[in-house]
């Protein structure tokens, strides 16, 4: 055993899941998992061997500066390792944030299923909260990116599925931090006026330079040349602005353009990524998506 040199024997529990336990406990002064903490690692090691990894519970390694640890479960790939831990009693979060240092440490991505609710909620801690019963399944209850919530308030939580999908998810790479699909955003659009080309004409067209996308705390700017690469974005925005928008023909990606009010003709591409729109005052317009 990982807890000391006992013998041990292969046991069975009521749900089949196949464990270690001290045939004689000794002097040993580990406390026992709990069927559910062994359910849960099961449930971690078959996900990762599904997907191609090399899952093994009770793994044992040492950081970089000497000091040692032991995963519920760690899986491998090539040069990747990602760790389970299940935790099902309580902790501090400075415990868990040292805990999780070691991890990043020996180059290991460390995940946790937590059943406590209070945990952090950050890009350097993946983390969920288990949900649901041994008897009739673990759910996994993924936070917002604001803060935890208890498990009872599941409408609260951004998103609930089966435990073994979601480490199914993990070991699939597609467990990722970030703002929530679906979720409702601030587009501010950015315009310039910039006069006509022709030196005759005189006319300003107000012109689009770009979108600012802000999601709480987060924010992300798009400068014109690039909105064609999220279209979906473009599209939003384009549907609330009042002017009518054109696009070339004869460039390849086609490029949305305004006419000039002077001439009605297409600017060319060259005018939105010279940076001449760059030096004109800016204009904020809020657009809710």
């Amino acid at each position: 055993m990982p807890c000391c040199s006992a013998l041990v024997a292969l046991k069975r529990s009521s749900l089949k899941t196949q464990f270690f336990a001290h045939i004689a406990r000794g002097g040993c002064k580990s406390t026992s998992e709990t069927e559910e903490h062994r359910h849960l690692k099961w449930l971690a090691v078959m996900a990762a061997r599904n997907h191609g990894w090399v899952a093994e519970t009770e793994a044992m390694e040492i950081t970089p500066s000497g000091e040692p640890w032991r995963a519920d479960v760690l899986a491998r790939k090539g040069k990747y390792k990602v760790a389970i831990e299940v935790q099902w009693s309580k902790q501090t979060n400075s415990e868990t944030s040292r805990r999780q240092q070691r991890y990043r440490e020996s180059g290991v991505r460390g995940v946790w299923l937590f059943r406590q609710s209070d945990f952090p909620i950050t890009f350097d801690l993946p983390a969920v909260s288990i949900g649901g019963s041994l008897k009739g399944g673990f759910l996994a209850l993924i936070p917002s990116y604001q803060d935890a919530t208890p498990p009872s308030l599941r409408d609260r939580w951004h998103q609930v599925l089966p435990m073994n999908e979601f480490l199914d998810v993990v070991f699939r790479s597609r467990f990722q931090f970030g703002i929530p699909a679906s979720s409702d955003a601030t587009v501010a659009v950015r315009t310039a006026l910039m006069p006509c080309w022709q030196p005759t004409c005189g006319a300003k067209t107000r012109i689009l330079t770009g979108v600012e996308i802000s999601f709480g705390p987060h924010e992300c700017t798009l400068p014109a040349p690039v909105l064609a690469k999220h279209p979906e974005i473009l599209r939003i925005v384009l549907n609330q602005l009042s002017e009518n928008p054109r696009y070339s023909t004869n460039l390849s990606p086609s490029l949305e353009s305004r006419e000039c009010i002077g001439w009605s003709i297409l600017r060319a591409r060259s005018v939105l990524q010279s940076g001449q729109a760059a030096r004109l005052p800016d204009q904020a317009s809020p657009v809710m998506v």
